[in-house]
């Protein structure tokens, strides 16, 4: 028979976040083994659309390839942006996803450290000689939990309507740009308050990744000290 390939015309490379604790008020919220998503009003329209050209399908079976061709990507004709505004606007979105999976990549790692930190803290509850542990891990738990709530909003439990409840943090803010723009942008590329804005959350992004690198160099390498000091051979990481 006829194999059929489709394609949505989109780049590919969008990552999203996997929650692995519970919301800090919110201990009643189901969060499975595996992890659940996080859910927010504005979060990303799917990856970028590519710009009209031409481009190369390969197809691969088993790991082999089976062939090539061309295909030609036209542009809407009832398109009001030409070809220089699609392709910034274009490469706009591409930088803006690859803020939001840097993003994504903290939360994700936040949530992994959060995660073995509820695990020690419940295998060293009934042991007398880990309380100078446990007070570790509580100053690490805080720090933590104010790093992740400026990242995204952490009081989510997975209904759209808590985004009305708090402030949207950086995740939120920089897929409600993209969304603007990837979803209804008609091909205009970005305005100068869009590129303003998304250098701003971009300051934001690198202000976030120091913290959390600094985290890791002095808070949980302190625990780790702390752990082993007091006998126990597990860590952090």
């Amino acid at each position: 028979g006829l194999n059929r390939v489709w394609w949505d015309l989109r780049h590919q490379g969008l990552r999203e976040p996997l929650l692995l604790t519970n919301p800090p008020d919110a201990p009643w919220v189901s969060t499975p083994a595996e992890g659940r998503p996080l859910i927010a009003w504005g979060t990303p329209a799917g990856e970028p659309l590519v710009v009209p050209g031409t481009y190369t399908v390969k197809l691969s079976v088993n790991g082999t390839a089976a062939g090539s061709q061309p295909l030609q990507v036209l542009a809407d004709p009832h398109t009001l942006g030409t070809q220089q505004s699609m392709e910034a606007q274009e490469k706009f979105l591409l930088q803006m996803q690859e803020e939001v999976n840097q993003v994504v990549d903290m939360i994700n790692h936040l949530e992994g450290t959060r995660k073995q930190l509820d695990v020690l803290t419940k295998v060293l509850a009934e042991d007398p000689k880990a309380a100078p542990v446990l007070k570790a891990i509580k100053g690490v738990e805080e720090k933590a939990v104010a790093v992740e709530g400026k990242l995204f909003d952490i009081h989510l439990t997975g209904f759209r309507e808590d985004s009305f409840r708090h402030p949207d943090q950086l995740y939120e803010q920089l897929s409600d740009l993209a969304s603007k723009l990837n979803g209804s942008g008609a091909d205009m590329g970005p305005t100068d308050q869009q590129m303003e804005a998304r250098k701003l959350l971009g300051d934001d992004l690198s202000t976030a990744a120091k913290t959390i690198q600094e985290m890791a160099s002095k808070d949980i390498a302190a625990l780790n000290a702390t752990l082993k000091s007091s006998g126990f051979s597990m860590a952090i990481h």
